[in-house]
């Protein structure tokens, strides 16, 4: 394989022996063909394109590669057998993961006009079981060894062949497809080489009956939000609800068979005797449903690690001592409604089908352009905010952890750890490296997730600083652009920066990070509204030496500052973008400050 380092054309084909009316709307939207379609001119089909499973060529598509290889789908041609030289007889307008039979899979739909030559033969043969595997061909750059995470053309591993690896064990190696960079077409074959690949004519999703296996009700993967650390990712001309972030068990909430399940992000049932019990206890509907949820455990009004929740689940001893169900958003009211709502219409059902257990429900607040800072920081939890745009299926997770996965290429002991090597690639392609020493037992070709305070750009590639393993690495899995965090030059005309963090409910701290040192106020009754309203806030100064790191915070930039008489008037962009004054008061006997929002005038 040494001679084939490049980017790959790969066709994943076994080589022979010797609700329609939606769906033209996402057509009409992603195709934007020149003449609109409508239900009565187009068949529509979907295909069970890629798994999660090893192919037959020892390949695999992991399941953090699927989102992204749905978006490369769309709009790309529907062929016969992986041939060229003829015509597209179809094309792919949507695609999106799911689970069948326990199984990640892609499954991307795709259309063609009726009155085309031959169309009702094509038709008849998908439905009628004559064509049913398909195959995809696409270009790829990195083949990653599933043994030691290197180009599987140069390692010395080969696929299919079991090789031991730490802790005693032995593993059959394959490769993963990673830096994919185009999807050429998808194709009708003989033998695909992904094994179950099928073609369906089941659109949407299916509603329920009690003779039905669970794995016949295909329901929707758990999506991550995407993190961002900044608001100016968000369109200001959009409207959000805005929900609380908790330190959560990310699951699907769901009732079919006549019986309540919670899944996993996987989609694979979680068992456990105390979940049981809780679930029991809480009234439910009687319909069939899946909802997006928050398994959150507790140690009175404290939120404890999902890692102490996971091992309470299983009947460990823990700081955990209950656990709480938030529902977040509605993914599919089965039994009302075969097809996924968007934004209001999603919330409102929501609240129908759960207006018996109205506490169950995350409280979520529409917000949108100037209204969304204080939202936003209204709302926010320590741990942050998730912000779910009400036309579409985008969510993000607004918090100040800065995260990224990276597979462990190096391990060595260390004392009672172990130091690690880890490596990575950014969302642009650029390599990340970093090394870490922590006390927990990780095998080489592990992938974990990182945060890290800030990253330096050196010529190998992106360094982590203080990088650490976060507990909740499992529950928010898509990193965002690491990008965001490489400032290595601030622009010159900057005064300083400042920090933004909640001390408690209604008091925030502002640190002023100065040339010459740094300011701390903790500003009491802090309400964004009332800020914008000119009212004043009562401020102590404290000292600098320590943020709570699990504060939910903004930070920004103090474009400009003077002081007089003791007085500070600082001019800041991003959150609290505007100019204020913090002057020095005498209430009660004691010295404090005011800080309030600058209107105008000649003095401080």
């Amino acid at each position: 394989m040494k001679n084939l380092v490049g980017s790959i054309t790969a066709s994943l084909i076994e080589k022979e022996p010797s609700g329609y009316r939606e769906l033209t709307d996402i057509i009409n939207r992603n195709i934007k063909p020149p003449t609109a379609v409508h239900p009565d001119n187009v068949h529509i089909r979907a295909m069970y394109i890629v798994s999660d499973q090893v192919n037959s060529y020892g390949g695999c598509f992991p399941g953090e590669e699927h989102e992204k290889l749905a978006e490369m789908l769309i709009d790309s041609p529907v062929l016969i057998g992986h041939r060229k030289d003829s015509l597209p007889i179809a094309r792919n307008f949507h695609a999106e993961t799911v689970i069948r039979d326990g199984v990640r899979w892609v499954k991307v739909y795709f259309y063609w006009l009726k009155n085309a030559d031959r169309s009702d033969d094509l038709c008849r043969n998908i439905d009628g079981g004559i064509y049913k595997e398909g195959s995809i061909s696409f270009i790829f750059n990195f083949p990653e060894c599933s043994i030691c995470g290197e180009d599987i053309r140069k390692c010395r591993h080969r696929p299919f062949e079991e090789y031991d690896v730490p802790g005693g064990d032995r593993r059959q190696a394959y490769f993963n497809y990673r830096q994919i960079l185009k999807v050429l077409e998808t194709s009708l074959v003989y033998r695909g080489s992904v094994e179950d690949t099928t073609i369906t004519n089941e659109l949407v999703f299916r509603k329920v009956t009690s003779d039905e296996s669970p794995n016949s009700w295909i329901i929707p993967l758990y999506q991550p939000p995407q993190r961002i650390w900044s608001m100016e990712r968000l369109n200001k001309s959009k409207k959000y609800h805005i929900l609380p972030a908790y330190e959560s068990l990310p699951v699907t909430l769901c009732r079919f068979d006549g019986r309540m399940r919670i899944l996993g992000g996987d989609q694979i049932e979680l068992e456990s005797d105390i979940l049981n019990k809780y679930l029991e206890s809480l009234p439910m509907p009687d319909n069939n449903f899946a909802v997006e949820a928050r398994l959150i455990g507790h140690r009175g009004k404290e939120r404890r690690p999902v890692e102490e929740l996971i091992r309470f689940l299983q009947g460990e001893k823990t700081n955990v001592r209950r656990i709480e169900l938030k529902i977040c958003d509605l993914l599919k009211a089965g039994a009302s409604e075969d097809r996924r709502v968007g934004g209001s219409e999603r919330r409102e059902e929501l609240n129908r089908l759960f207006a018996a257990a109205p506490d169950l429900l995350v409280p979520a607040r529409v917000a949108t352009g100037d209204n969304l800072a204080g939202a936003i920081w209204e709302t926010a939890t320590r741990y942050g905010v998730e912000i779910h745009t009400l036309d579409s299926d985008e969510k993000y997770l607004l918090t100040h952890r800065h995260l990224i996965r990276l597979r462990i290429t190096g391990q060595e002991r260390r004392g009672n750890g172990f130091d690690y090597s880890l490596e990575g690639r950014n969302r642009d392609n650029t390599k990340v490296v970093t090394h870490l020493r922590c006390n927990r037992d990780f095998r080489v070709g592990d992938v974990i997730e990182i945060e890290t305070a800030s990253i330096t750009d050196r010529p190998d590639g992106l360094h982590l600083m203080h990088p650490r393993v976060i507990d909740c690495h499992f529950a928010y899995g898509i990193a965002d652009d690491l990008s965001q965090l490489v400032k290595n030059d601030e622009p010159a005309n900057y005064a300083g920066r400042y920090h933004l963090s909640r001390v408690s409910e209604t008091t925030i701290r502002l640190d002023l990070e100065f040339e010459n040192g740094v300011r701390s106020y903790n500003i009491k009754k802090f309400n964004t509204d009332r800020l914008e309203e000119g009212r004043r806030f009562p401020a102590d100064e404290g000292q600098p030496d320590k943020i709570d790191e699990g504060a939910f915070f903004e930070t920004g930039n103090i474009l400009d500052y003077t002081t007089q008489d003791n007085a500070l008037k600082i001019s800041l962009d991003g959150f609290l973008g505007g100019k204020y004054i913090i002057r020095p008061i005498i209430l009660n006997g004691h010295r404090r400050h005011l800080f309030y929002q600058f209107s105008g005038g000649k003095n401080v």
